[in-house]
C-alpha cells in the first residue's frame, strides 16, 4: 500500500497525553511517520526541545520504525534554530520550502535550512548550485529574492566596508579562502563575494571593484572613486564606476 504521514497539527498546544493518544493511533492503523507541526510557527527553542524530548522518551523511541518529520512555520522567525534543534532531539525529516513559501509569513526557507545543515555537519551535499537554483526559480514563480535574504539574497555576500574588504584582499593574497567576515565561504553555495565602493570604503574596496569589472585600479581611480562615494554619500553603481574609468583613460 501506499505509505502513510499522519500531522500532529498544532501538536505543542496539545496535553502530552493527547499527542501520545494520537500518536498511538495513527502507528497503531499503520502509519510510517508522524509529522510535529509548529502550526503557528510561535514555538521557541526550549519548548521545542522540551516536547521533542518527551516524545522520543514516550513514543518515538519505542517504534524506531516509524520516523518522524517536524513541519515548522516562521511566524515568530526561529523556524531554522527549530529545525536545528529537532534534528538534534532525533527527527529524521524535516519540511522546508522555496523562499518560505506557505501559510501567512510561511515556512522554513530551504535554502537557509540546508545551508545551515550542512555548515553544522547534519548535511553533506553539494550546494554549489544553490544560489544559481533559486535565481532560475525566482523567474520561473515570478517572485523577487529579498536583497537582503540569508544565503540567496544579492547582498548575502555584498560589502562597502573598508576593513572587511582589506581583510579580503589580504586574504586573496594568501591564498586564503574567505572566512574573517563571512560565515561561510560563498562558494559553498554558489555565490560570489562582492565589494562596493561607498562612504564607508577604503582602496582595496577599489581594488576588488575594479577587478570585478574588469578595470586597471590606479591610485588616480582609487582617489577619484572614493572621493566621489564620499560627495555622494552613497554607494557607486558599476555602471558609474566604468564610465568614471573611461573618462580617466580618455584624458590620458
Amino acid at each position: 500500500g501506499i505509505p502513510v504521514m499522519v500531522v500532529l497539527e498544532r501538536a505543542f498546544k496539545y496535553y502530552p497525553d493527547e499527542v501520545r493518544e494520537m500518536s498511538m493511533i495513527a502507528i497503531e492503523a499503520g502509519a510510517k511517520r508522524i509529522c510535529v507541526a509548529d502550526t503557528q510557527g510561535a514555538e521557541d527553542m526550549s519548548s521545542m526541545s522540551n516536547m521533542l524530548r518527551w516524545y522520543f522518551e514516550n513514543v518515538g523511541n519505542r517504534f524506531p520504525e516509524v520516523g518522524v518529520d517536524a513541519h515548522i512555520h516562521d511566524d515568530l522567525g526561529m523556524g531554522v534554530a527549530n529545525s536545528l534543534i529537532a534534528v538534534q532531539e532525533g527527527v529524521d525529516r524535516l519540511h522546508a520550502t522555496f523562499l518560505g513559501i506557505g501559510e501567512r509569513v510561511g515556512n522554513v526557507d530551504i535554502a537557509n535550512l540546508i545551508t545551515v545543515m550542512r555548515t553544522r555537519g547534519y548535511y553533506n551535499r553539494d550546494l554549489s548550485n544553490l544560489v544559481p537554483f533559486y535565481s532560475d526559480m525566482a523567474r520561473l514563480l515570478e517572485m523577487k529574492i529579498p536583497d537582503r535574504a540569508p544565503i540567496i539574497g544579492t547582498s548575502a555576500f555584498d560589502s562597502s566596508s573598508g576593513i572587511h574588504a582589506d581583510t579580503t584582499l589580504k586574504e586573496k593574497r594568501l591564498e586564503s579562502k574567505a572566512g574573517i567576515y563571512f560565515a561561510l565561504d560563498p562558494d559553498l553555495v554558489g555565490a560570489n563575494a562582492k565589494f562596493e565602493v561607498g562612504i564607508m570604503s577604503s582602496p582595496a574596496n577599489v581594488i576588488l571593484k575594479c577587478s570585478e569589472l574588469g578595470i586597471e585600479p590606479t591610485p588616480e581611480l582609487e582617489s577619484r572613486l572614493l572621493f566621489e562615494a564620499q560627495e555622494r554619500g552613497e554607494i557607486l553603481s558599476s555602471e558609474r564606476i566604468v564610465e568614471i574609468a573611461h573618462e580617466m583613460a580618455n584624458k590620458k
